[in-house]
Protein backbone atom coordinates (compact mmCIF):
# COMPACT_ATOMS: atom_id res chain seq x y z
CA UNK A 1 0.00 0.00 0.00
CA UNK A 2 1.47 3.32 -1.08
CA UNK A 3 0.14 5.26 1.94
CA UNK A 4 0.24 3.69 5.38
CA UNK A 5 -3.21 3.62 7.03
CA UNK A 6 -3.46 6.31 9.74
CA UNK A 7 -5.27 4.04 12.22
CA UNK A 8 -6.09 0.44 13.06
CA UNK A 9 -9.33 -1.10 14.31
CA UNK A 10 -9.51 -1.54 18.08
CA UNK A 11 -12.19 -4.08 18.91
CA UNK A 12 -13.15 -3.43 22.53
CA UNK A 13 -14.59 -6.88 23.16
CA UNK A 14 -11.40 -8.55 21.87
CA UNK A 15 -9.28 -6.40 24.18
CA UNK A 16 -11.39 -6.93 27.30
CA UNK A 17 -11.67 -10.69 26.77
CA UNK A 18 -8.03 -11.30 25.80
CA UNK A 19 -6.39 -13.60 28.33
CA UNK A 20 -3.03 -11.98 27.66
CA UNK A 21 -4.41 -8.53 28.51
CA UNK A 22 -6.47 -9.63 31.52
CA UNK A 23 -3.38 -10.89 33.38
CA UNK A 24 -1.48 -7.61 32.83
CA UNK A 25 -1.24 -4.84 35.38
CA UNK A 26 -2.52 -1.37 34.44
CA UNK A 27 1.08 -0.28 33.84
CA UNK A 28 1.74 -3.23 31.54
CA UNK A 29 -1.40 -2.49 29.54
CA UNK A 30 -0.17 1.07 29.09
CA UNK A 31 3.17 -0.21 27.77
CA UNK A 32 1.40 -2.63 25.47
CA UNK A 33 -0.86 -0.01 23.89
CA UNK A 34 2.11 2.34 23.50
CA UNK A 35 4.12 -0.36 21.73
CA UNK A 36 1.19 -1.29 19.49
CA UNK A 37 0.99 2.32 18.31
CA UNK A 38 4.71 2.45 17.58
CA UNK A 39 4.49 -0.93 15.82
CA UNK A 40 1.73 0.38 13.54
CA UNK A 41 4.12 3.14 12.45
CA UNK A 42 7.02 0.70 12.19
CA UNK A 43 8.85 -0.44 9.08
CA UNK A 44 7.74 -3.03 8.20
CA UNK A 45 4.31 -2.24 9.60
CA UNK A 46 3.25 -4.03 12.82
CA UNK A 47 6.88 -4.49 13.92
CA UNK A 48 9.28 -3.10 16.54
CA UNK A 49 13.06 -3.28 16.91
CA UNK A 50 14.16 -6.33 18.91
CA UNK A 51 16.27 -4.13 21.16
CA UNK A 52 15.42 -4.03 24.85
CA UNK A 53 16.72 -0.47 25.38
CA UNK A 54 14.67 0.87 22.47
CA UNK A 55 11.58 -1.08 23.53
CA UNK A 56 11.76 0.37 27.02
CA UNK A 57 11.97 3.89 25.59
CA UNK A 58 9.13 3.31 23.11
CA UNK A 59 6.93 1.91 25.89
CA UNK A 60 7.67 4.92 28.08
CA UNK A 61 8.64 2.54 30.87
CA UNK A 62 10.65 3.17 34.02
CA UNK A 63 12.77 0.93 36.23
CA UNK A 64 9.98 -1.64 36.57
CA UNK A 65 10.46 -2.57 32.89
CA UNK A 66 13.27 -4.98 33.78
CA UNK A 67 11.05 -7.14 35.99
CA UNK A 68 7.58 -6.64 34.45
CA UNK A 69 8.19 -6.50 30.69
CA UNK A 70 7.73 -10.20 29.85
CA UNK A 71 3.91 -10.21 29.94
CA UNK A 72 3.97 -7.50 27.27
CA UNK A 73 6.75 -8.99 25.14
CA UNK A 74 4.90 -12.33 25.08
CA UNK A 75 2.36 -10.62 22.80
CA UNK A 76 5.04 -10.24 20.11
CA UNK A 77 7.02 -12.77 18.09
CA UNK A 78 10.66 -12.47 17.10
CA UNK A 79 11.40 -12.35 13.36
CA UNK A 80 15.05 -11.60 12.69
CA UNK A 81 15.90 -8.27 14.31
CA UNK A 82 12.23 -7.24 14.67
CA UNK A 83 9.32 -8.07 16.94
CA UNK A 84 5.97 -8.57 15.20
CA UNK A 85 2.44 -8.43 16.57
CA UNK A 86 0.15 -10.85 14.71
CA UNK A 87 -3.00 -8.92 15.63
CA UNK A 88 -1.68 -5.77 13.93
CA UNK A 89 -0.53 -7.81 10.94
CA UNK A 90 -4.04 -9.20 10.65
CA UNK A 91 -5.48 -5.67 10.75
CA UNK A 92 -3.07 -4.47 8.09
CA UNK A 93 -3.91 -7.31 5.72
CA UNK A 94 -7.63 -6.55 6.13
CA UNK A 95 -6.88 -2.89 5.34
CA UNK A 96 -4.87 -3.80 2.22
CA UNK A 97 -7.62 -6.09 0.95
CA UNK A 98 -10.23 -3.42 1.63
CA UNK A 99 -8.35 -0.67 -0.23
CA UNK A 100 -7.51 -2.92 -3.15
CA UNK A 101 -11.19 -3.77 -3.44
CA UNK A 102 -12.08 -0.06 -3.42
CA UNK A 103 -9.49 0.65 -6.11
CA UNK A 104 -10.76 -2.17 -8.29
CA UNK A 105 -14.35 -1.01 -7.82
CA UNK A 106 -13.32 2.49 -8.87
CA UNK A 107 -11.55 1.17 -11.94
CA UNK A 108 -14.57 -0.87 -13.00
CA UNK A 109 -16.84 2.08 -12.33
CA UNK A 110 -14.73 4.29 -14.59
CA UNK A 111 -14.81 1.68 -17.32
CA UNK A 112 -18.59 1.46 -17.10
CA UNK A 113 -18.92 5.23 -17.30
CA UNK A 114 -16.17 6.09 -19.79
CA UNK A 115 -15.19 2.79 -21.37
CA UNK A 116 -11.67 1.40 -21.28
CA UNK A 117 -10.17 4.41 -23.07
CA UNK A 118 -8.02 5.96 -20.31
CA UNK A 119 -7.54 9.17 -22.31
CA UNK A 120 -11.25 9.95 -21.93
CA UNK A 121 -10.99 9.59 -18.15
CA UNK A 122 -7.87 11.75 -18.08
CA UNK A 123 -9.56 14.48 -20.14
CA UNK A 124 -12.56 14.50 -17.78
CA UNK A 125 -10.29 14.72 -14.72
CA UNK A 126 -8.43 17.64 -16.28
CA UNK A 127 -11.73 19.36 -16.97
CA UNK A 128 -12.79 18.97 -13.32
CA UNK A 129 -9.50 20.47 -12.14
CA UNK A 130 -9.96 23.47 -14.44
CA UNK A 131 -13.40 24.15 -13.00
CA UNK A 132 -11.89 24.26 -9.54
CA UNK A 133 -9.10 26.59 -10.62
CA UNK A 134 -11.32 29.19 -12.25
CA UNK A 135 -13.78 29.15 -9.37
CA UNK A 136 -16.86 28.46 -11.50
CA UNK A 137 -18.20 25.85 -9.09
CA UNK A 138 -16.85 27.07 -5.75
CA UNK A 139 -19.16 26.57 -2.77
CA UNK A 140 -18.58 28.98 0.11
CA UNK A 141 -18.26 26.88 3.28
CA UNK A 142 -19.22 28.81 6.38
CA UNK A 143 -16.78 28.23 9.31
CA UNK A 144 -19.63 28.32 11.88
CA UNK A 145 -22.00 25.89 10.17
CA UNK A 146 -20.51 22.84 11.93
CA UNK A 147 -21.10 22.38 15.65
CA UNK A 148 -18.30 20.10 16.82
CA UNK A 149 -17.17 18.76 20.16
CA UNK A 150 -14.05 16.74 20.91
CA UNK A 151 -13.30 14.29 18.09
CA UNK A 152 -16.94 13.76 17.16
CA UNK A 153 -19.53 15.75 15.27
CA UNK A 154 -22.05 17.29 17.66
CA UNK A 155 -25.22 15.29 18.10
CA UNK A 156 -27.19 18.45 17.28
CA UNK A 157 -26.06 18.37 13.66
CA UNK A 158 -28.95 17.32 11.47
CA UNK A 159 -31.60 17.29 14.20
CA UNK A 160 -33.16 20.70 13.69
CA UNK A 161 -31.07 22.03 10.80
CA UNK A 162 -32.01 20.94 7.30
CA UNK A 163 -28.42 21.15 6.10
CA UNK A 164 -25.33 21.76 8.31
CA UNK A 165 -23.70 23.59 5.43
CA UNK A 166 -26.57 26.04 5.01
CA UNK A 167 -27.37 27.33 1.55
CA UNK A 168 -24.91 26.68 -1.20
CA UNK A 169 -23.48 29.91 -2.45
CA UNK A 170 -21.39 30.59 -5.49
CA UNK A 171 -18.51 32.88 -4.69
CA UNK A 172 -17.01 35.36 -7.10
CA UNK A 173 -13.98 33.83 -8.84
CA UNK A 174 -10.75 35.22 -7.38
CA UNK A 175 -8.47 37.33 -9.51
CA UNK A 176 -6.03 35.31 -11.54
CA UNK A 177 -2.66 34.84 -9.91
CA UNK A 178 0.23 33.72 -12.03
CA UNK A 179 2.14 32.31 -9.04
CA UNK A 180 0.69 29.01 -7.73
CA UNK A 181 -0.16 28.94 -4.02
CA UNK A 182 1.02 25.73 -2.32
CA UNK A 183 -1.62 23.85 -0.31
CA UNK A 184 -1.63 24.14 3.46
CA UNK A 185 -0.20 21.28 5.48
CA UNK A 186 -3.67 20.15 6.63
CA UNK A 187 -5.09 20.30 3.09
CA UNK A 188 -2.22 18.16 1.81
CA UNK A 189 -2.73 15.73 4.72
CA UNK A 190 -6.47 15.47 4.01
CA UNK A 191 -5.78 14.65 0.37
CA UNK A 192 -3.24 11.99 1.33
CA UNK A 193 -5.64 10.38 3.82
CA UNK A 194 -8.41 10.14 1.23
CA UNK A 195 -5.94 8.84 -1.34
CA UNK A 196 -4.80 6.14 1.08
CA UNK A 197 -8.36 5.00 1.67
CA UNK A 198 -9.70 5.30 -1.89
CA UNK A 199 -6.60 4.05 -3.71
CA UNK A 200 -6.67 7.03 -6.10
CA UNK A 201 -3.62 9.19 -6.71
CA UNK A 202 -3.79 12.77 -5.41
CA UNK A 203 -4.41 15.34 -8.15
CA UNK A 204 -3.63 19.08 -7.92
CA UNK A 205 -7.32 19.98 -8.05
CA UNK A 206 -8.02 18.05 -4.85
CA UNK A 207 -6.31 20.73 -2.76
CA UNK A 208 -8.85 23.40 -3.73
CA UNK A 209 -11.73 21.34 -2.34
CA UNK A 210 -9.68 20.35 0.72
CA UNK A 211 -9.04 24.00 1.58
CA UNK A 212 -12.77 24.72 1.30
CA UNK A 213 -13.69 21.78 3.55
CA UNK A 214 -11.15 22.77 6.22
CA UNK A 215 -12.70 26.21 6.52
CA UNK A 216 -15.75 24.51 8.04
CA UNK A 217 -14.21 21.62 9.99
CA UNK A 218 -10.73 21.00 11.33
CA UNK A 219 -8.72 18.00 10.16
CA UNK A 220 -8.54 16.49 13.66
CA UNK A 221 -12.33 16.48 13.92
CA UNK A 222 -12.72 15.19 10.37
CA UNK A 223 -10.37 12.20 10.77
CA UNK A 224 -12.78 10.01 12.81
CA UNK A 225 -15.51 10.74 10.28
CA UNK A 226 -13.21 9.57 7.46
CA UNK A 227 -12.20 6.45 9.42
CA UNK A 228 -15.85 5.52 9.93
CA UNK A 229 -16.79 6.42 6.36
CA UNK A 230 -14.16 4.22 4.70
CA UNK A 231 -13.75 1.39 7.20
CA UNK A 232 -17.22 0.88 8.64
CA UNK A 233 -19.63 2.40 6.12
CA UNK A 234 -19.83 0.51 2.86
CA UNK A 235 -22.25 3.07 1.41
CA UNK A 236 -20.27 6.29 1.95
CA UNK A 237 -16.84 4.82 1.27
CA UNK A 238 -17.91 3.69 -2.20
CA UNK A 239 -19.13 7.19 -3.00
CA UNK A 240 -16.12 9.20 -1.88
CA UNK A 241 -13.10 8.99 -4.16
CA UNK A 242 -11.70 12.50 -3.66
CA UNK A 243 -12.16 15.77 -1.78
CA UNK A 244 -14.81 17.00 -4.23
CA UNK A 245 -17.01 14.02 -3.32
CA UNK A 246 -16.40 14.68 0.37
CA UNK A 247 -17.26 18.38 0.00
CA UNK A 248 -20.53 17.49 -1.73
CA UNK A 249 -21.50 14.95 0.96
CA UNK A 250 -20.80 17.42 3.75
CA UNK A 251 -22.85 20.08 1.99
CA UNK A 252 -25.84 17.73 1.69
CA UNK A 253 -25.72 16.94 5.41
CA UNK A 254 -26.72 13.25 5.26
CA UNK A 255 -23.16 12.04 5.86
CA UNK A 256 -22.86 13.75 9.25
CA UNK A 257 -26.36 12.77 10.34
CA UNK A 258 -25.61 9.13 9.61
CA UNK A 259 -22.22 9.38 11.34
CA UNK A 260 -23.81 10.81 14.51
CA UNK A 261 -26.42 8.05 14.57
CA UNK A 262 -23.81 5.31 14.10
CA UNK A 263 -21.55 6.75 16.84
CA UNK A 264 -24.48 6.86 19.27
CA UNK A 265 -25.24 3.20 18.53
CA UNK A 266 -21.55 2.32 18.85
CA UNK A 267 -21.34 3.89 22.31
CA UNK A 268 -24.30 1.79 23.45
CA UNK A 269 -22.63 -1.37 22.16
CA UNK A 270 -19.34 -0.51 23.90
CA UNK A 271 -21.13 0.05 27.19
CA UNK A 272 -22.92 -3.28 26.82
CA UNK A 273 -19.68 -5.10 25.94
CA UNK A 274 -17.91 -3.67 28.99
CA UNK A 275 -20.76 -4.77 31.22
CA UNK A 276 -20.70 -8.29 29.78
CA UNK A 277 -16.91 -8.47 30.15
CA UNK A 278 -17.09 -7.56 33.83
CA UNK A 279 -19.78 -10.19 34.45
CA UNK A 280 -17.87 -12.87 32.49
CA UNK A 281 -14.36 -12.01 33.80
CA UNK A 282 -11.67 -13.19 33.39
CA UNK A 283 -12.90 -13.50 29.83
CA UNK A 284 -12.84 -16.10 27.09
CA UNK A 285 -9.90 -18.48 26.81
CA UNK A 286 -7.58 -18.71 23.86
CA UNK A 287 -6.31 -16.15 21.36
CA UNK A 288 -9.11 -16.25 18.79
CA UNK A 289 -12.39 -14.36 19.30
CA UNK A 290 -15.87 -15.60 18.49
CA UNK A 291 -15.74 -13.76 15.16
CA UNK A 292 -12.52 -15.54 14.19
CA UNK A 293 -10.26 -12.50 14.77
CA UNK A 294 -6.89 -12.89 16.49
CA UNK A 295 -7.11 -11.50 20.02
CA UNK A 296 -4.74 -8.97 21.55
Amino acid sequence: MANKPPAFQFYVKDWLSSESVVVMTAEQRGWYIQLLCHAWNGEPIATLPADDRKLKALAGAGDSWATDKQAVLDCFEVEGDRLINRKLTDHYQERVTFCEGRSEAGRKGNEVRWGKDRSVIAMQSHSDDSEIANGSQTIALQPTTFSLQSSEVSESVGEETASPMGKQETSTPPAADSSPVPPTEDAAALCEIISGYSGNAVKPGWYKYAEAILKAITLDKLKPVLEWMYVESDFWGKRTFNTKNLRDHLAEGNLLRKYNAERALHRKKVTKAKTEAVVAAPGAHGNVGSEGRIKW
